[in-house]
């Protein structure tokens, strides 16, 4: 996710300073957000519903933006693997607390 969105930025990017800003500050705001609301070590991680839909839309946007800078494939490709693996790990997650 922090590549892609690494990727989308610079792609974006019209001159050389505009690429390495954006290239950096996508993945910066991703981790930065992953980091307060949705590590496991977080003291202010989500609840388990909000959590799994704020990772489901920061995976989905990470693979927009790679589509909209023209790597459709592997945007599509990002959305479709970490949503399985999403709804694989909250199945999991679900069948060993109750």
């Amino acid at each position: 996710m922090l590549s892609a969105l690494a990727v989308a930025g610079w792609t974006a990017g019209s001159s050389p300073t505009w690429r390495i800003l954006l290239a950096v500050a996508g993945p910066a705001a991703a981790a930065g957000m992953w980091a307060l609301w949705l590590a496991p070590a977080s003291a202010r991680r989500l609840a388990s519903i909000p959590l799994l839909a704020a990772k489901a839309a920061v995976f989905t946007l990470a693979g927009a933006a790679l589509a909209l800078v023209g790597h459709l494939g592997w945007g599509a490709a990002l959305i479709a693997v970490s949503l399985g693996d999403l709804a694989v790990i909250h199945g999991r997650d679900r069948r060993s607390s109750s």
